[in-house]
């Protein structure tokens, strides 16, 4: 059986859809943090809310979602892997209803140690790019 022609319309979106090829991007450079961090037991997304909340001292997750513009289902859910490995603390907040995230000793250590991977995985990352679109 022949193959039919692919309207023009969806050929165009199949072969030149930006954010297809920046999803499809992101899966790939994803996959190079993950694999440099893998030792440390930690994924790229979770380094990156520890590494914040280190640098806020304390900070609710909702501030943290919106600072790093997630979603709150992905920073509940990661934020809850810190907890469970112990990298991460929860207090309540000023109000009942309000909760803070603080970085555990164990957390400080897994950041830097990790530092390491995630220098590699830039290394990798900004060889794939070239520096200019890195930078």
């Amino acid at each position: 059986m022949a193959k039919k022609a692919a309207p023009r319309a969806a050929s165009a979106i199949a072969k030149t859809c930006l954010a297809t090829q920046i999803r499809r991007l992101d899966r790939v450079i994803t996959r190079i943090y993950d694999d440099e961090l893998r030792p440390y037991g930690i994924k790229s997304t979770q380094l990156t809310l520890l590494a914040n909340i280190a640098l806020a001292g304390e900070i609710q997750p909702g501030e943290l979602g919106r600072e790093l513009d997630l979603e709150k289902s992905t920073v509940s859910r990661n934020v809850a892997r810190l907890i469970d490995a112990g990298w991460v603390r929860s207090r309540k907040g000023e109000d009942a209803r309000s909760v803070e995230l603080q970085i555990t000793p164990a957390g400080r250590r897994l950041l830097d140690q990790a530092h390491a991977g995630w220098k590699a995985a830039q290394k990798k990352a900004r060889s794939l790019l070239g520096a200019k679109t890195a930078d």
